[in-house]
């Protein structure tokens, strides 16, 4: 019979392979617990354990404000495939407000072709204040997908 130590190394070994093959990239795996248990059924001992599977799936930046909360993001995944096209200015604010980082209650200031052939909105987070913090948002339209969404005052 292996040891604690060997059924370890082995379930890890393979869980490595099997997971390499199944996502096609590296993974980091982590072994949270293990145990051996009796099974009466198959008259054996049996190796169970629970690991956490780690992968690269996106490069995503959260920015967060002084008291640690998120205030915008950038995922540069979704650039790809970006260029200029139009879509309604109620499509792009269902857009931005799915993100959760904007309320219904915002408003496009201003839209124009931004960097890369993206759409660019300066976007008021309350239509009915005028002192609402704005943020500047970056929307792929090809793929109608947002790039980013940043308080205009951390914005160059």
């Amino acid at each position: 019979m292996l040891s604690d130590q060997q059924l370890k190394a082995l379930a890890l070994s393979r869980a490595q392979t099997h997971m390499d093959a199944i996502l096609r990239k590296t993974v980091e795996i982590e072994l949270e617990g293990s145990h051996v248990a009796w099974d009466p059924t198959d008259l054996r001992s049996v190796f169970n354990a629970e690991m956490a599977v780690w992968y690269e799936t996106a490069r995503f930046e959260v920015v967060l404000d002084a008291q640690n909360q998120p205030i915008g993001f950038v995922d540069e995944d979704k650039w790809a495939g970006c260029k200029w096209l139009p879509l309604p200015r109620e499509r792009l604010i269902e857009l931005l407000i799915a993100t959760g980082f904007l309320a219904e209650t915002a408003a496009i200031a201003d839209l124009r072709r931004g960097k890369d052939n993206c759409v660019e909105l300066v976007v008021t987070a309350d239509a009915e204040r005028a002192d609402a913090p704005r943020f500047l948002a970056r929307v792929n339209a090809a793929t109608e997908r947002v790039i980013s969404v940043m308080p205009m005052e951390l914005e160059p």
